[in-house]
C-alpha cells in the first residue's frame, strides 16, 4: 500500500461522504464499488446452509476450521454494510478508512471463493466462445453490461466472466482463452491454503 495514498485517504475520510476514494483496478469500464458490494451481498446455497448449521453451535463446540470460517463470514457482512454505506457517504472517519484498506485486497480471491467449481467450468465456457468475438463486439458488450440496471441483473457467473472480459478489452487484448483463468483458480488455491495454514497458526498460538 502506498503511503502517499493512505494519507490522501486519511485526509479525505473526514470530508463527510463528500469524496470517495476507489481503489483496484480503476480504470476499467466496471465500477468497483458496484463489484464489491456485488459480491460481497452474494451468498451460495451452501454457505446459506452452513451459516444456518453452525449458528445453532456455541464458540466452545466450534472447530477451528468452523471458527476461520465464522470470523470470515461475518467480517464479509460486516463490510457489505460498511461499502452500503460509503457510498451514500454516511461512514465514519475510521469506517472509511476500513473500506478503503479492503479495496486494497484482490476482488478475485472473493469471486472465486464464492463460485465453486461448476461455476467455473461455466465461465471457462463462456471466456472460450468470447474469445471468438472481435474487440468492438466485446467493448460492446462491456458498455451494456456494466450498465448498474444490467450488471444487478448478472448471475453471478456471468458478473465474473464479464470482470475478465473487461480486464482483457482495457489490455486492448482479445485473445480469451483458459489459460488466465486456469492461472486465477490455480493462485485461488494457493492463496486459500496459505490463508489456512496462517489463520490455524494463528489461532493456535493464542
Amino acid at each position: 500500500m502506498s503511503n502517499t495514498g493512505r494519507v490522501i485517504a486519511k485526509s479525505l475520510s473526514n470530508s463527510n461522504g463528500k469524496v470517495k476514494l476507489v481503489r483496484g483496478k480503476v480504470k476499467r469500464n466496471i465500477d468497483p464499488l458496484m463489484e464489491w458490494i456485488k459480491w460481497l451481498s452474494y451468498e451460495s446455497n451452501s454457505e446459506k446452509a452452513r451459516s444456518q448449521n453452525l449458528s445453532h453451535k456455541s464458540i466452545e463446540q466450534l472447530s477451528k476450521e468452523e471458527l476461520i470460517w465464522v470470523s470470515e463470514y461475518k467480517s464479509r457482512k460486516h463490510m457489505l454494510d460498511l461499502f452500503k454505506r460509503y457510498t451514500k457517504g454516511e461512514c465514519s472517519s475510521s469506517e472509511y478508512m476500513e473500506v478503503y484498506d479492503y479495496m486494497g485486497k484482490p476482488i478475485e480471491d472473493l469471486m472465486l471463493d464464492k463460485l465453486n467449481e461448476k461455476e467455473l467450468e461455466e465461465a471457462r465456457a463462456k471466456i472460450t466462445r468470447l474469445s471468438k468475438f472481435s474487440l468492438e463486439e466485446l467493448n460492446k458488450k462491456v458498455k451494456e453490461e456494466q450498465q448498474p440496471r444490467n450488471y444487478d441483473e448478472l448471475s453471478m457467473v456471468d458478473a465474473y466472466v464479464l470482470h475478465v472480459v473487461s480486464d482483457f478489452v482495457y489490455k486492448k487484448n482479445i485473445k480469451l482463452d483458459n489459460i488466465k483463468l486456469g492461472a486465477e483458480l490455480d493462485r485461488n488455491a494457493v492463496m486459500r491454503e496459505k490463508s489456512m495454514i496462517y489463520a490455524l497458526k494463528k489461532y493456535a498460538n493464542k
